[in-house]
């Protein structure tokens, strides 16, 4: 199997026993806030607002990391088209 994916035994064995690194333990933790707050605010925030929400409960994250983690977890918010209207009211014929 190690030649198939062109990895050395040693460094297979090594990857079976390790544990997760701080950031994926981090990320994890993330994820499940930007979950809470995405589902919070019915599916309508993005990115920019979800950022927001996470910094007001005192966690230092930034936009883009925000965007990768809800990329990965496929959310994406709501976009409600602008109202347009079609008619004229002046133009009616009586």
């Amino acid at each position: 199997m190690c030649s198939v994916f062109r990895v050395s035994r040693a460094g297979f064995y090594k990857w079976t026993i390790s544990s997760p690194s701080n950031r994926s333990i981090e990320n994890q933790m993330i994820e499940a806030e930007v979950l809470q707050d995405f589902e919070n605010s019915k599916k309508i925030y993005g990115s920019l607002r979800i950022t927001l929400e996470l910094r007001k409960k005192a966690i230092r994250i930034s936009r883009p990391r925000v965007a990768r983690i809800m990329r990965k977890a496929k959310l994406r918010s709501i976009v409600k088209k602008k109202f347009k209207v079609t008619t004229d009211k002046r133009l009616t014929i009586i």
